[in-house]
């Protein structure tokens, strides 16, 4: 089938792409507390092995992203998308012996579906970013994630009362797998007034510090949501709330973010791009701290609906500035990599913060990131106010 960015069918196919490449920021909760139900792992080594997943992307979408413009984009996000169905798949085999035997294994086969996953996801990026409007359309795309955190918070801690962490392996092989089956029938192809050539005569004027300001701004970004949503289930159970009842308030947590991309989309003319990311950090951070203290349920659930939601709606704002300060598409072909250096991280730090200090004081470690990737954004305000891109703070 012959799609575009611009048609129905090409939208459809990369919400669901952007949804299978981000689906590990949404199931962090279950797939890192599952492994420790179900296996007995500390949480350092849990958040380790999901770490190696996203550590897989990083690599994978750094390559992919330098490469972006030689890639054959079908194939490519095809057969990245099933390698990583495949791993989750190979997870739920199990009878391979516990303790680091089974540790090691399924090490290796996360490293290898965030291979798969991290290449699929540069090339999609990069595709949306060279559309017509590249910040409405990211908004689109971000609806996969919310959609498929509903579904999946729905589905998925019923099925792990008997299946354990299988139950995530399966539901998120099952997406990713749809993900590369639509992408082999029908990705978009990049807009030819977007050729390799053309894009390359394009001089955008902006300077190389703001760019890797912006960079380590999303790192940080996402290194303070993966550190706290990575725990919301071990915090839930350590406030003692029953399992069932933390199963529903993701499930919330999930439905409620669905507005965030609609919204994103509507203000994108009327808020200015670098300083919504700002505040959109600040508000993370408080977000992250009472999530980690909540005083109820009801408390519990809001804090991880709102974490979700202001994640969903600052990287909106991020994506359509790095595409107008970088119109070749390169540096959006590297979201994912920015995205899931913070997000490798953010396991096995909030998971070593919570070994030695207890889940409580992992809420402190996500909003001491966050602030810092506030003040980043802050200088980059600073600095295109001072320059030919003030239209852009």
């Amino acid at each position: 089938m012959n799609t575009t960015t611009e048609t129905i069918a090409g939208r459809v196919v990369l919400l669901f792409c952007n949804g299978a490449g981000m689906l590990d920021l949404v199931i962090l909760p279950l797939w890192v507390g599952g492994l420790i139900r179900t296996y007995s792992f500390d949480p350092q080594v849990a958040g380790g092995l999901v770490t190696l997943y996203l550590a897989g992307m990083v690599v994978a979408n750094v390559s992919a992203g330098f490469l972006f413009h030689r890639l054959p984009a079908r194939p490519v996000v095809t057969t990245g998308f099933l390698i990583a169905a495949s791993c989750f798949f190979l997870m739920l085999k199990t009878d391979l012996g516990g303790g680091y035997s089974l540790a090691l294994r399924l090490g290796a086969l996360n490293l290898i579906g965030g291979l798969g996953a991290g290449v699929a996801l540069a090339v999609a990026h990069g595709t949306m970013s060279l559309g017509h409007n590249p910040h409405r359309l990211f908004a689109v795309a971000n609806l996969g994630p919310c959609i498929f955190a509903v579904l999946f918070f729905a589905l998925t801690p019923p099925m792990m009362n008997t299946m354990g962490v299988g139950a995530v392996f399966v539901n998120a092989g099952a997406i990713i797998l749809i993900a590369g089956v639509l992408s082999l029938f029908a990705f978009p192809s990049i807009p030819r007034n977007n050729s390799p050539k053309e894009v390359s005569e394009r001089a955008t004027g902006t300077p190389t510090a703001i760019l890797i300001l912006c960079f380590l701004g999303l790192l940080s970004m996402f290194l303070a949501n993966s550190t706290i949503l990575s725990f919301v289930e071990r915090i839930g159970n350590a406030e003692g709330f029953e399992s069932a009842a933390i199963g529903t308030g993701l499930m919330i947590g999930g439905i409620i973010p669905l507005l965030s991309p609609i919204a994103a989309g509507f203000l994108q003319n009327h808020l200015a791009a670098t300083w919504t990311v700002v505040f959109g950090l600040l508000a993370h951070g408080a977000f992250a701290i009472v999530q980690s203290h909540p005083a109820n349920f009801l408390v519990f659930t809001l804090a991880n609906a709102l974490i979700t939601s202001t994640t969903v709606f600052t990287i909106i704002f991020a994506f359509g500035l790095l595409a107008k300060l970088d119109p070749s598409g390169r540096m959006n072909a590297l979201t994912a990599s920015m995205t899931m250096t913070g997000s490798a991280l953010g396991p096995i730090y909030g998971g070593t913060i919570a070994k030695y200090a207890g889940f409580s004081a992992v809420g402190f470690g996500a909003a001491a990131l966050a602030v810092i990737g506030a003040l980043c954004f802050s200088v980059v305000a600073m600095r295109l106010r001072k320059g030919a891109l003030v239209q852009y703070a």
